[in-house]
């Protein structure tokens, strides 16, 4: 099973699954962790830069007792990839190392779903050029979910380079899940959301300005 967009989620799952599992992680976390994924192996392969979200992975994992085999960021400088070696080249040598997931951040849009075809192993996607952060987007709407208790009927502001933010893109996508939601997307004109947002939005009638 990979996680690849904020579109293969459902409302259901979210509430009867997703947000309960999280919060009894917290409080596992909170009393200094578990063994829930002791024995498990990951490897965090990024082609850009990141801190957050490449931290808040690999130290999730050796909370639960997993362990991080293989970590790399800047991959495209740092790796083969640099050699001219493609993604379905990369991601069969990393299946190679027999790991549970693979995290990865491309810069490249659509990348990730490609790498998906050639795995063998689960992929998540941590960032895909100006594509999606649907992990991102999973725990924006846990947070506002956790912050004050619902989630239809509320009205979201999303700002910034929307054209170009794989976080606002998948919030966006996630949001609209949810009934009588309101989105403000509020930017410069050259950095406006997308035509493929607006579409999807429309389509589920969700009202944004």
């Amino acid at each position: 099973t990979h996680i690849l967009e904020s579109q293969q989620f459902n409302r259901e799952w979210l509430e009867e699954e997703f947000f309960p599992l999280v919060k009894q992680m917290k409080r596992r976390a909170a009393l200094g962790g578990s063994t829930d994924l002791s024995g498990k192996r990951m490897i965090t392969f990024f082609y850009e830069p990141s801190t957050r979200t490449r931290a808040s992975f690999e130290i999730a994992m050796y909370m639960l007792r997993g362990q991080v085999i293989f970590s790399t960021e800047s991959a495209r400088v740092f790796s083969s990839v640099a050699k001219g070696e493609t993604i379905e080249d990369t991601i069969r040598v990393l299946c190679g190392y027999h790991p549970d997931v693979i995290v990865l951040r491309t810069d490249v849009e659509g990348m990730v779903a490609k790498a998906a075809e050639f795995s063998t192993t689960s992929i998540i996607n941590a960032g895909d050029g100006t594509g999606q952060h649907s992990t991102q987007a999973l725990l924006d709407i846990y947070t506002i979910q956790d912050e004050i208790s619902k989630i239809a009927g509320t009205s979201v502001a999303i700002s910034g380079d929307l054209a170009r933010g794989r976080t606002a893109r998948s919030l966006a996508y996630m949001y609209a899940k949810y009934p009588d939601v309101k989105i403000y997307f509020v930017s410069p004109e050259a950095a406006r959301i997308r035509d493929d947002i607006k579409d999807y939005l429309k389509k589920h009638n969700v009202w944004f300005a």
